[in-house]
């Protein structure tokens, strides 16, 4: 009887000896890498834009529809601008610029003039939100670290 539970047991030894050796021990265990952020899908983008402008900008249903092809066509060509940039830097700032541009031409057209003013100002939160973000990330890296 004492052979027969001293098999398992030792069996069990071995398995928790085995599983309790995992670790890896040739990087450092303080640092972790930054997990890589999925893009998101032009049409995923577009439809949380929608939502979004749903919200703010109180749409009726026509306007739903065509905004919701203006979006995704905005957002396909941006990511396809994104996925494919050319060598020129300035290119690319343009090219993106330009669809911007046209889309927001497209989305001014759509809306009513209340809705006009709405959007216009939600652009400025937006852009004002950009800048201040802009501006923390490129505060001095010593300024947060406390010394001790």
């Amino acid at each position: 009887m004492k052979q027969t539970l001293l098999l398992p047991a030792l069996l069990i030894g071995i398995a928790c000896t085995s599983h309790a050796q995992t670790a890896d021990t040739t990087t450092d265990p303080g640092y972790t890498a930054a997990p890589q952020k999925q893009p998101v899908s032009p049409t995923v983008r577009a439809s949380r834009q929608l939502t979004m402008m749903q919200k703010k900008l109180n749409l009726n249903q026509d306007q739903v529809i065509k905004l919701r092809m203006i979006l995704l066509t905005l957002n396909v060509s941006l990511d396809s601008l994104r996925s494919n940039p050319s060598a020129d830097k300035k290119a690319n700032n343009q090219a993106r610029r330009a669809i911007n541009q046209d889309a927001d031409g497209k989305i001014y057209a759509l809306l009513t003039t209340d809705q006009q003013v709405a959007y216009a100002q939600w652009k400025q939160e937006l852009e004002l939100r950009r800048q201040l973000n802009r501006a923390a990330n490129k505060a001095p890296v010593d300024s947060t670290i406390q010394h001790r």
